[in-house]
């Protein structure tokens, strides 16, 4: 028998702050304009050290706006309060220095129930550029989200190498963000689906992909609903500026990767290994790129430490050269023979003599 939960607003409106002060009240203008009512707000203030916190305050003398206040633990974090402390049959995931259309939650809330869906997908744009990912209206059933959804989020699938370089290449993946995307409340909670802690990049694309296991029908509409807006320097994002830093983002892929396939193992009986098996390797060769640019030492017992890694080790051993573009070809050859460190060393040396930068 399944329990029936009595929600009190249609929608739950999350948004993460963090020095965000500039730009709370046109978020919140962007969201009374909604053409849709039934919602709260959920400011989830990560330890701002602006004004962001009583800026947020003085908009919370409407009873659906509400805030709270919390030690700095990253977006990923606050996102997850905001999730225990909603109460919306719909989840929508909100960063308060963009803009949303009037109409997002009437349109997406009326697909989804049209469609009886667990999520809507809708395009964006950013800076006066049209993003339409999606490619007209579809939707999504069963084994559709394994085959179609999930490859487009999870990375780059190995034999796409070839294409290396080439437009049709990026067209495989689309922009993972969870502002794209309204859901379904009871997906999330039922199946304890949460931003992974302590991941500083690409959360928003492990949080699809854990929800994708276990959703059953997604739609996505040919409708641009988001305007993301990109900063000269931004609020909310952290860069990754030491070795330490690069390596544990990209060891955060290869683990959060392998929680997904092994979700999809259990509940699909598939593997998508090969799905991905591609982003693997290209995580590979940036950080041969980035941390060419620290000491020589440092940079070399980085990327040991991910090649050391069972996932990448099968990677690097699945991709046939034979069809790659030389620039990964040769460096992988170098790798699978124990040679990797004088790719490595030559493009570090190069970068020295500013033959290349």
């Amino acid at each position: 028998m399944n329990n029936v939960v009595n929600y009190k607003y249609k929608v739950s409106i999350i948004l993460p702050c963090y020095n965000v002060a500039c730009y709370i009240d046109n978020a919140v203008n962007a969201i009374l304009k909604q053409t849709f009512t039934d919602y709260e707000v959920i400011f989830i203030n990560d330890g701002s050290t602006d004004n962001t916190l009583e800026v947020i305050k003085k908009h919370c003398f409407r009873s659906q706006f509400k805030v709270y206040d919390f030690l700095n633990q990253g977006v990923a974090q606050a996102r997850n309060e905001g999730i225990k402390l909603s109460q919306g049959e719909y989840i929508y995931f909100m960063d308060p220095d963009d803009d949303i259309d009037a109409r997002l939650l009437e349109i997406s809330i009326e697909e989804c129930e049209k469609n009886q869906a667990d999520a809507i997908q809708f395009h964006y744009k950013s800076n006066g550029t049209d993003f339409n990912g999606n490619k007209g209206n579809a939707i999504y059933e069963g084994n559709e989200i394994l085959k179609e959804l999930v490859p487009r989020f999870i990375g780059y699938a190995g034999n796409s190498l070839k294409q290396f370089g080439k437009s049709a290449f990026y067209e495989t993946n689309e922009w993972a963000s969870v502002w794209r995307f309204l859901f379904k409340s009871s997906v999330i909670k039922n199946n304890h689906i949460i931003f992974p802690k302590g991941v500083k990049m690409s959360e928003d694309r492990f949080f699809i992909l854990r929800f994708l296991c276990y959703a059953n029908k997604v739609v996505t509409i040919d409708q641009q609903l988001y305007h993301y807006i990109i900063r000269d320097s931004g609020c909310m994002s952290q860069g990754l500026i030491n070795p330490k830093a690069l390596l544990s983002n990209k060891i955060d892929g290869v683990r959060e990767r392998g929680i997904v396939r092994d979700i999809f193992i259990k509940k699909k009986d598939t593997d998508i290994f090969c799905y991905y098996s591609g982003s693997l390797v290209l995580s590979l060769l940036e950080l041969y790129v980035k941390l060419s640019d620290f000491s020589f030492i440092l940079g070399w017992k980085a990327i040991c430490t991910y090649v050391s890694l069972s996932d990448v080790k099968t990677a690097i051993k699945s991709i046939c050269l034979s069809d790659c573009p030389l620039k990964i070809s040769v460096p992988l050859f170098l790798i699978r023979n124990r040679l990797g460190f004088l790719s490595f060393g030559l493009l570090w040396l190069l970068k020295r003599l500013k033959v290349i930068k």
